[in-house]
């Protein structure tokens, strides 16, 4: 996924990518952010809505993309902990496809491995 929007259809993909390979998916660098600043924009409009259809709807839409982030997110961290356990225990796991936030994570669990070791 490189320059589609966040949605509910982009997010199915992500999650059938990360779920389909055993490496990290390649993701957009500002991923998280943008799935944050989307889930704060339909909870706006969830907000103004009137019609209670379309509210009814637009709150299953965020629930869904809840669900949708946490699956997403619970796969790749554990192709970390899984990659740091690799890297810790002197393998080379394929971890380009890491983001800024995800990269912390890594090390900070790699650092925590190897200080323990």
């Amino acid at each position: 996924m490189t320059d589609e929007e966040i949605n509910y259809r982009t997010l199915r993909k992500i999650e059938q990518m990360e779920k389909n390979s055993p490496v990290l998916s390649k993701i957009k660098s500002d991923f998280y952010s943008s799935l944050v600043d989307h889930l704060k924009e339909l909870k706006e409009r969830l907000e103004k809505e009137d019609n209670s259809q379309k509210k009814m709807l637009l709150k299953d839409e965020v629930e869904n993309i809840k669900k949708l982030s946490l699956s997403i997110y619970e796969l790749r961290e554990k192709k970390i902990l899984l990659a740091a356990v690799s890297r810790a225990r002197g393998g080379n796991p394929d971890i380009n496809n890491l983001i800024e936030p995800e990269k912390k994570l890594f090390d900070s669990i790699l650092e925590n491995m190897l200080n323990s070791r």
